[in-house]
């Protein structure tokens, strides 16, 4: 269920603007299955919808890592040669009864 990660997105402190909406719509991207900190997506894509330059999403991402908000599971590409990225979205501090 995507609100689950969507929701821990917005609940997340101490961001910036850029950071907490690149967060966000990395969130609302799962990738399917019962695991809800799941998520593919492409730089790119994230890029075109926050509607920011390519490098500053990608530095980021890079950020978003190394503050734990997430980590990179796999590396793909798409059908039109993005490259797409899985991953885990640090999602354990979300409340068990939320849901």
């Amino acid at each position: 269920m995507t609100i689950c990660a969507t929701y821990w997105a917005w609940e997340k402190k101490g961001l910036t603007p850029l950071q907490k909406l690149v967060l966000i719509s990395i969130a609302d991207r799962p990738e399917g299955g019962d695991d809800v900190s799941l998520c593919k997506f492409s730089i790119e894509s994230v890029s075109e919808f926050c509607n920011f330059a390519h490098r500053d999403v990608s530095d980021v991402v890079n950020d978003l890592i190394s503050r734990n908000f997430l980590r990179i599971v796999e590396k793909s590409k798409s059908d039109n040669k993005r490259e797409l990225l899985l991953c885990k979205l640090n999602i354990e501090d979300l409340p068990k009864d939320t849901w």
